[in-house]
């Protein structure tokens, strides 16, 4: 029987308001340091366990059944911020660049490097050895981490290697393994001296702020090890008493993911209509947390009762 763990939804959903966060800083206006906690460094967890949980929930399924629900989402997003951004204004590259890279937005690159990580993983990594693929993770995973954090690359293509090859690959592989290999049960304790990464982490913080690099946005050492004890914790909550809402949070995070840009976008078209320069970054946050929420919910009961309709009309 498949096991469901409802912390993984939770968390998927916590961590698609963190990335709002990212895009809002709502805490910017009253004191920057408790911004920089939440929308840089708490945050910075949010899309590398987006990773994680995607290469877990595709474990060893065939490319062609876990790349539709992606591919789907980024033409469909694709199509709507190229709009937004008025792609018809520029040039056939920066348009073919936009696709290709960025997925048409800002944010959108995400789904963009998923697509390129399952085709990596289900077509070049199944062929490898599993030492061999943790070896190649591991090398891009430093090598982004020294060329970025520390040497601050920060050309168009090297960002996006970057993302591709040292936040998209290692962490997508990891989650990957764990459902191939069936090593949830290795998971299912955490033992104190993982621990030590947090406090390992918040070292590397300090290190990183006192270089000057903007902390949060990057890639830091530690952060696999944490990401790791995040996902462990979700698999342990999963234990406890199931939280009912959980699946409609889970189904809510990816559509909160896409749309918040787009609302961002109108709240602030909207408030310039009506004389106000720059909202407060809090009201900001809570609107847009608001209005994705709902959106997202619509969505989610709309799809339900196209699911009821065709399950009907089967039945007829």
């Amino acid at each position: 029987m498949k096991r469901y763990y409802w912390g993984i939804d939770l968390f998927k959903f916590i961590f698609s308001l963190l990335v709002i966060c990212i895009h809002t800083n709502p805490l910017l206006d009253m004191n920057s340091k408790a911004n920089l906690i939440v929308s840089g460094l708490l945050a910075s967890f949010a899309v590398p366990y987006f990773f994680v949980v995607s290469g877990y929930m595709s474990g060893d399924k065939p490319l062609k059944h876990i790349i539709k629900k992606p591919l789907y989402l980024c033409i469909f997003w694709m199509g709507i911020y190229l709009v937004l951004v008025q792609f018809w204004k520029m040039n056939f590259i920066n348009v073919l660049g936009l696709i290709l890279i960025s997925g048409g937005y800002y944010h959108l690159w995400y789904l963009v490097v998923l697509i390129y990580c399952m085709i990596i993983c289900k077509i070049l990594f199944e062929k490898l050895p599993d030492r061999l693929c943790v070896i190649i993770c591991g090398f891009t995973y430093i090598v982004g981490c020294v060329f970025r954090t520390y040497l601050e690359i920060d050309t168009t293509a090297g960002v996006f290697l970057f993302r591709l090859l040292s936040i998209g690959l290692p962490f997508y592989y990891y989650g990957m393994r764990i459902k191939k290999n069936n090593e949830e049960k290795n998971h299912l304790s955490l033992k104190w001296k993982n621990y030590l990464f947090i406090i390992l982490w918040i070292v590397e913080v300090f290190i990183v702020m006192k270089k000057g690099t903007t902390v949060g946005y990057t890639l830091l050492f530690t952060t696999f090890p944490v990401v790791n004890i995040i996902f462990v914790w979700s698999i342990n909550l999963s234990q406890r008493k199931e939280l009912k809402i959980a699946p409609l949070l889970g189904k809510l995070s990816m559509i909160i993911y896409c749309v918040h840009p787009a609302i961002i976008w109108g709240i602030q078209g909207v408030a310039r209509k009506m004389g106000v320069e720059k909202l407060h970054s809090l009201l900001l946050f809570f609107w847009v947390s608001i209005i994705s929420g709902l959106l997202g919910l619509f969505w989610r009961i709309v799809a339900s009762r196209k699911v009821l309709c065709s399950k009907s009309k089967e039945r007829k």
